[in-house]
């Protein structure tokens, strides 16, 4: 059973759910986890990273707008998010291929986002009103903003899974 806070909207510990050994091993990466995930999306963002991320335009990005209207939209939340499971056992299955988990911190927080981009978007179809203890993006945010926001989420995934495929198979 999932530890919960009193209500059905709090925050939730998905680690008792694991058995011991992917429990040691969640713990023991979660910092690194953490990092890559705030690496990918980190809370100010910049040209260069959107540039890592997005791939180059022809045209500068307008940083503040992007800021405000996606990326703060966005960390609400991941900074909220119950954990990095999906990604552990993304970083299980690269190092049990002895994989150097290194060369993949760009595809390893994917997983979280996918997630992240996905349950925005319920949220905004559902017309959920909480997340993990706190309000819907779509509550705190212009609806439409809300939205644009969990696609741009979606779009930004694609540019690094893309590359990062290319490379393992060519």
């Amino acid at each position: 059973m999932l530890n919960r806070v009193e209500d059905d909207h709090a925050e939730l510990d998905y680690s008792v759910l694991m058995d011991e050994e992917l429990k040691d091993y969640y713990y023991e990466k979660k910092e690194f986890l953490s990092a890559v995930v705030e690496e990918f999306i980190p809370r100010e963002m910049t040209a260069e990273k959107l540039d890592q991320i997005a791939g180059t335009p022809s045209f500068a990005w307008d940083l503040e707008t992007l800021q405000k209207s996606f990326f703060d939209t966005i960390r609400t939340y991941i900074d909220r998010s119950p954990g990095f499971v999906e990604s552990t056992f993304l970083t299980a299955a690269l190092e049990g291929l002895s994989c150097d988990i290194e060369k993949y911190r760009l595809l390893i927080p994917i997983p979280e986002y996918i997630i992240v981009a996905a349950i925005m978007s319920m949220d905004i179809c559902n017309n959920r009103q909480m997340r993990w203890g706190r309000p819907t993006a779509h509550l705190t945010h212009p609806r439409e903003l809300a939205s644009i926001a969990s696609y741009f989420l979606w779009t930004l995934i694609s540019y690094p899974l893309v590359c990062t495929i290319h490379y393992a198979f060519v």
